[in-house]
């Protein structure tokens, strides 16, 4: 592979005094990295159904309310976060309020957590900085990053032009339960990536939804829900035939056994 040409981002406007509905509008002008798993089908959150919907202005992408505990408990842990990965690390934390535009492609956005400077290379990078519960602790053991996360970064680092990018992630007050990830760069993965992301906006300019066949089903109710509105009692009756009600019977049964264990969570 040719040697890497620097390709220094633009920066499009400091966040630092945004309202958010300023900051929600410079982001529909383009992509930003937590959009980019949901066009790549890998979003737990949302689906690229759901991102179509939001840049045309006909459904918001905005997590639901019911979920906006966790999210504010994010945006409240980001710099403690920052602080114990400094902590533990020794590496530079760095204030970044900018929201960058790519070099060649201006509808690519970064809004990051935080840049980094490595404490024996010197290098600079980018910081994710990221909280959950225990019951997501699984997903960051042996070396594990969650996926969407990996290729929110990897986007980021095409935006930014920086060779890695660090993840830090907390979930409690133990010396286990806080883990530090690096992810290099990869060219490859990249193109990849910007290619997927090319070809949603032209969907978007072809008018063209995005198909749900591959969603799961879960996520696809959520999606149409967003659309069409949540289901009601005054909705007619659909009445399926013989033939449907071994598998009527097995969701009925799973939805039962998943009472039962949210249950035992709470």
């Amino acid at each position: 592979m040719p040697e890497h040409i620097r390709q220094e981002p633009k920066v499009l406007v400091s966040t630092e005094n945004l309202t958010e509905q300023e900051w929600l509008a410079y982001r529909r002008q383009g992509i930003g990295g937590s959009d980019v798993a949901a066009i790549l089908g890998i979003s737990p959150f949302r689906t690229a159904r759901d991102l179509y919907d939001d840049k045309l202005n006909i459904a918001s992408a905005v997590d639901d309310t019911g979920n906006w505990v966790a999210l504010e408990m994010g945006h409240l842990l980001e710099p403690v976060v920052a602080q114990m990965y400094a902590f533990r690390t020794g590496h530079r934390v760095i204030t970044d309020t900018y929201l960058y535009q790519h070099a060649l492609y201006p509808w690519a956005l970064a809004n990051i957590d935080y840049g980094m400077e490595d404490k024996d290379t010197k290098e600079v990078g980018g910081l994710e900085c990221k909280s959950t519960t225990y019951y997501n602790a699984n997903e960051w053991m042996d070396d594990k990053v969650p996926m969407h996360y990996e290729y929110q970064c990897r986007f980021y680092m095409g935006v930014r032009d920086f060779p890695f990018w660090d993840i830090a992630c907390m979930w409690g007050n133990g010396e286990k339960d806080f883990q530090i990830r690096r992810i290099f760069r990869d060219f490859a993965i990249e193109e990849m990536i910007f290619e997927t992301v090319a070809a949603f906006l032209q969907s978007i300019h072809d008018n063209k939804p995005p198909s749900m066949a591959e969603v799961a089903p879960k996520l696809a109710m959520k999606s149409l829900a967003r659309i069409y509105g949540a289901g009601t009692l005054a909705a007619p009756t659909i009445e399926f035939g013989k033939k449907h009600e071994r598998q009527i019977r097995r969701i009925a049964a799973l939805q039962q056994e998943n009472r039962e264990l949210d249950r035992q969570i709470r």
